[in-house]
């Protein structure tokens, strides 16, 4: 049926315990993106005529779309602590959020947390595996973006000439063993691009 603008199934149902017995009507429907929602209401002494008009306001007051145009937020540079705001005030899909958080916990993958940062406000924060923002974690490659944002503070700050720097003149102070063309051409580019050619087996699945 068409109730409060959109198109749902509904279904009476009754709560029942103590010798009361209380009414209630539940509303389901899908979203344009394919998301499915399950609305519910129940009142003690109430016929289906009011159920079915509390429904309606209810439905009508959820949106189930992003807005057409996002919020104009207040800009801000994230220090002591973030800002939280619903996906759509940034114009994103919550409800796609959503579904990609459903996805990662019914799949098994082995993902310990989700955070989705927009124009430095944090829309979405998860964690699974008994994780969350208070656990030490080891975010192994996500270090190499880190160490890359500290060169280019360094480079800014007139501290190394730029990523083409050879590396031995970085370390004046360290005399490497068996020097050799290879070691002196290498450069800060180089180690920051993973290419420098070591011949190392330093994956995490070695001991």
């Amino acid at each position: 049926m068409k109730l409060g603008g959109k198109q749902v199934f509904k279904r009476r149902f009754a709560l029942t315990g103590g010798g009361i017995t209380v009414p209630g009507l539940m509303a389901g429907w899908v979203s344009p993106e394919g998301r499915m929602f399950v609305l519910y209401n129940a009142r003690v002494g109430e016929d289906e005529a009011w159920l079915l008009n509390q429904m309606r306001v209810m439905l009508r007051s959820l949106e189930t779309e992003p807005p057409a145009k996002p919020l104009k937020l207040e800009s801000y540079w994230p220090t002591d602590e973030w800002r939280y705001v619903k996906p759509e005030a940034t114009g994103l899909d919550g409800f796609m959020l959503q579904g990609m958080v459903d996805e990662i916990m019914g799949s098994g993958f082995a993902v310990d947390s989700v955070l989705v940062v927009k124009d430095g406000y944090l829309m979405q924060e998860w964690y699974f595996n008994d994780y969350g923002n208070d656990v030490l974690h080891n975010v192994y490659s996500c270090t190499k973006s880190v160490v890359s944002t500290l060169v280019g503070i360094a480079i800014d700050r007139g501290e190394i000439d730029g990523v083409d720097a050879p590396l031995l003149d970085l370390f004046p102070d360290i005399t490497p063993q068996d020097v050799d063309e290879w070691k002196e051409s290498m450069t800060l580019r180089d180690l920051l691009m993973m290419s420098a050619g070591f011949d190392a087996r330093d994956s995490w699945l070695y001991e």
